[in-house]
């Protein structure tokens, strides 16, 4: 999977959030197909930051892909209901200090 972050992403009039967010919130029964997708998707996003995290030699790559998809859906969300460049690099930046402290403690 490949996977361009910046904090753009989260800019511009037209940007209305994390579509597969969206379409959790709008399809919340656990069965629906919709719902299935959404969430497949994000476990495939915190699974490819774990195996990031793994390959980089992190001591826990699961709790920083945890933390990382946490980073990445707030800044998501925040993005769209408010300034979606400022919270992009707010996002990045944390991101950042995230890795660099789990990298710091190899």
């Amino acid at each position: 999977m490949i996977l361009k972050l910046n904090a753009g992403d989260t800019a511009g009039a037209t940007y209305r959030g994390c579509p597969m967010l969206n379409t959790n919130t709008e399809f919340p029964e656990g069965n629906h197909p919709a719902h299935l997708v959404a969430v497949a998707h994000k476990q495939q996003v915190r699974d490819w930051f774990q195996s990031l995290a793994g390959d980089a030699g992190v001591h826990d790559p699961d709790e920083l892909a945890e933390e990382l998809l946490i980073v990445l859906n707030g800044a998501y969300a925040t993005g769209a209901v408010l300034d979606g460049v400022l919270y992009g690099k707010r996002a990045l930046k944390l991101a950042r200090r995230l890795v660099d402290d789990a990298c710091a403690r190899l």
